[in-house]
């Protein structure tokens, strides 16, 4: 299941998934030790704290996916920079956005039956691995 992850993005791991009745949850993190402030560029490895985002992506066999991303706020140290603390964002995302990129793309709630959910599912995650080689 980790390689799944890596496809969506290599600095990401699985920390645990589940499935449960119409829904899988893949609780996933970043490996990444420190990041750049967005608005000034110094780098911060101090973390401030943690939460979770829970993120829609694209459904899997008639299963709605959930990513449930631990999301670190850090410190910003550059005395110049108007921001104290900034969020990590996170590549497959928009910064507030609850659902990933191809959730985006694709405009997920006209879909109408259950063969259309698995044949974007198939065209668009094929794409996604394809055009990321």
């Amino acid at each position: 299941m980790d390689e799944f992850i890596k496809l969506l993005n290599e600095d990401y791991e699985l920390v645990q998934y589940r499935i449960k009745d119409t829904v899988v949850v893949f609780h996933i993190r970043s490996r990444k030790e420190e990041l750049a402030c967005p608005f000034c560029s110094s780098k911060s490895m101090h973390v401030h704290s943690t939460y979770q985002r829970e993120i829609q992506d694209l459904p899997i066999q008639d299963k709605q996916v959930i990513l449930l991303v631990d999301t670190r706020k850090f410190f910003c140290y550059n005395p110049d920079c108007p921001h104290k603390t900034f969020a990590e964002r996170h590549p497959f995302a928009a910064q507030k956005a609850f659902s990933s990129y191809p959730c985006a793309d694709i405009n997920i709630p006209t879909l109408r039956s259950a063969f259309e959910y698995k044949y974007f599912s198939v065209v668009y995650i094929s794409f996604w691995v394809i055009g990321s080689l």
